[in-house]
């Protein structure tokens, strides 16, 4: 309010009070749409501030606006120097998360790094593996056997004597036939055809197939049960 003479005294002392007075006590929540705004919490804890602080503070200004304090005490024109929240402070709870939110975002990006270095080495293990099931013939046993059992005897030849003959196998190559104590040469029996189960035993069935052709048959081949 304007006079004659300039401000009066009223908005003065407005002017110089503390911000508690003109915010004490705090508006009634607003109960739109069902919900309290600001929530009750807020307002009983702005309702105590209140009761701590008004009587505190001061409503008039100094004659003198070149009176500087040199020492300012607590609850000067309002002034309050801040506390922390005390255990019964109803705001505590409320602001308490704030206080661990940090760890966690830590701890969450620990998690996800953590994350990334597991799904590489998976990633790794999985190509690994991919790269043995090729090695040994995949899963299908018809190349090495169930799970690639004869993988390691893939270089592997074998001879068996029978009467005046030697046959002689290469795993996954060819077959032989030879005079007994021949060491070279011989009879072409085939070459590895593949390998696959007795229905009626089980038992495993090599065959070499498409060998030199008999004088007066078919190719010759050969057969290991």
């Amino acid at each position: 309010m304007m006079g004659d003479d300039g401000p009066s005294s009223a908005a003065q002392d407005e002017t110089c009070s503390s911000i508690y007075t003109a915010l004490c006590p705090p508006a009634a929540p607003d109960m739109r749409l069902g919900v309290s705004l600001p929530p009750q919490t807020l307002v009983d804890a702005a309702e105590g501030r209140c009761k701590e602080r008004v009587p505190t503070a001061t409503t008039g200004c100094s004659s003198d606006s070149s009176d500087i304090p040199s020492n300012v005490s607590d609850g000067f024109s309002g002034y309050f120097i801040p506390k922390p929240l005390g255990v019964e402070d109803p705001l505590r709870s409320l602001f308490e998360p704030l206080s661990t939110l940090s760890s966690i975002v830590t701890e969450v990006s620990n998690l996800e790094e953590a994350k990334r270095e597991s799904d590489s080495s998976l990633s790794k293990l999985r190509r690994e593996i991919d790269v043995l099931e090729k090695k040994i013939g995949g899963r299908d046993e018809h190349k090495y056997g169930a799970d690639g059992e004869l993988y390691g005897i893939r270089d592997s030849c074998y001879a068996v004597e029978s009467g005046k003959y030697e046959y002689e196998v290469c795993m996954f190559k060819k077959a032989t036939q030879r005079d007994k104590g021949q060491k070279g040469g011989g009879t072409h029996l085939g070459n590895w055809a593949g390998m696959s189960r007795d229905e009626e035993s089980g038992q495993r069935v090599m065959k070499w197939d498409k060998g030199t052709k008999c004088w007066n048959g078919p190719a010759r081949s050969a057969t290991v049960y």
